[in-house]
């Protein structure tokens, strides 16, 4: 169980970790859910959020406490900078490409090439079209179902940007805060230089490994004491490392260790001494609440506008998709549109200093939740969530937020139903060619 070092009073189990414990018998206990930042997409937008808590940070620390501050404006102007440039950027991509080519697809625009297309099916004259009906007609090589799968692949590569930056909104003014926490890297020693084959045959190897790992424990938690157990013991897994007499790593689970394996002596014998390592830690950073202020700043300067130009890009992209009508190069919108979301990411790393990259590789934000809850969306719920959302959200998308350009593509239907000669404007199928 997680802890916090206020109001609960610590109780050492057999392993020799430290867990919480609680005077009142109705507290309801929490536990801990950490999502790291490694694991978000648009660095620089957690590069800005996280400032505070990095000039926290760095601000305890004698050696780099005088780059606190510029640290701190570096990182808030680095998502600034990424921000503008990535609107800029939309705007100059919307006025040249997607402008174009919506222009004769708004409605408006449509209104004489309908009014000709229906002319020409009343009057059962194919002449009566309008010749600009019949180039946006040719331009539809599509068909509905296919601009509303390639929609619902559009609202599904943008649903992780939008619920990410919800998330985010989510842990600065919902959550409930949680005091932050940082952990110093450790270098890695060695346990045990080689442990013999005699040693094992009188002490093994597994309960050689069994009482490092209880000393281990204990020390990590007098280090770290607001890691849950379960996250101590990970963290033992993870720096273990044994090295035989061959220059394998070996597992520790391995049942050779116990003394019990059936496996031929001489083979044992061969793999000893075994060399115990303890790797290295890396530093790690735990955040979990930010002042008012700040709260307040990244929500005006950070949060809203990245949720804007997120739900910006959504909408050009759907504009895109719904006018395109070639069929190769709808599947390529569809799936290289995003490539403006990645414009914050790509500043971060060509600009981002290297003290900055490392210290949110090894950051997460921690929430706090009920230990008992039955944490449903992390199962499957959130899956089907998102499949209906896409489902969903394409269809109607295309057919109702572009009813006009839906409408227009089934009156070309009709029409070449109707005329099925028109259907081919080329000089081969009119009997035109020139030689």
């Amino acid at each position: 169980m997680g802890k916090d070092g206020k109001n609960k009073k610590l109780t050492v189990d057999k392993e020799g970790v430290e867990e919480g414990g609680s005077d009142d018998p109705d507290a309801v206990e929490h536990a801990y859910r950490e999502m790291a930042l490694k694991d978000l997409s648009g660095s620089t937008v957690d590069a800005c959020i996280t400032a505070e808590a990095r000039l926290r940070h760095m601000q305890r620390d004698k050696q780099v406490y005088a780059d606190a501050w510029p640290e701190l404006i570096v990182s808030v102007l680095l998502h600034l900078c990424a921000q503008i440039y990535q609107y800029v950027i939309l705007i100059l991509f919307t006025a040249a490409k997607i402008e174009r080519i919506y222009f004769p697809y708004q409605p408006h625009m449509l209104y004489h090439s309908t009014s000709s297309l229906m002319k020409a099916l009343n009057y059962h004259n194919q002449t009566l079209a309008n010749p600009a009906a019949y180039a946006l007609c040719a331009m539809n090589r599509s068909f509905p179902w296919i601009h509303r799968m390639m929609m619902c692949v559009w609202i599904t590569k943008m649903i992780p940007e939008i619920s990410n930056c919800l998330w985010r909104m989510y842990k600065m003014w919902i959550s409930d805060p949680i005091p932050n926490h940082d952990a110093h890297s450790s270098d890695q020693r060695i346990l045990n230089e080689g442990y013999t084959y005699q040693e094992h045959t009188k002490k093994s190897l597994g309960d050689y490994l069994k009482d490092e790992k209880k000393k281990f424990c204990k020390i990590q938690a007098k280090k770290c004491p607001w890691w849950e157990k379960d996250k101590v013991q990970q963290a033992w897994k993870d720096r273990i490392l044994l090295v035989d007499a061959n220059g394998l790593g070996r597992k520790t689970s391995d049942k050779i260790w116990k003394g019990k394996s059936k496996d031929d002596k001489d083979y044992i014998q061969e793999i000893f001494p075994v060399k115990v390592i303890l790797t290295e830690q890396e530093e790690a950073h735990e955040i979990g609440e930010f002042s008012v202020v700040w709260v307040m700043f990244c929500s005006v300067f950070v949060l809203v506008p990245n949720l804007l130009i997120i739900l910006h890009i959504a909408y050009e992209g759907a504009r895109l998709i719904s006018v395109t009508g070639d069929l190769g190069r709808l599947v390529k919108t569809a799936i290289k549109l995003k490539f403006l979301n990645s414009i914050p990411e790509i500043l971060f790393d060509g600009y981002g200093c290297q003290n900055l990259k490392d210290y949110l590789d090894s950051t997460t934000y921690k929430v706090r939740i009920v230990k008992d809850e039955d944490d449903i969306w992390n199962k499957w719920l959130s899956t089907v969530t998102k499949l209906v959302v896409a489902a969903v959200g394409g269809v109607i998308i295309y057919t109702l937020g572009f009813h006009h350009v839906y409408l227009y593509r089934k009156l070309c239907d009709q029409f070449y139903d109707e005329f099925p000669t028109a259907n081919c404007l080329s000089l081969d199928c009119t009997g035109m060619r020139v030689w």
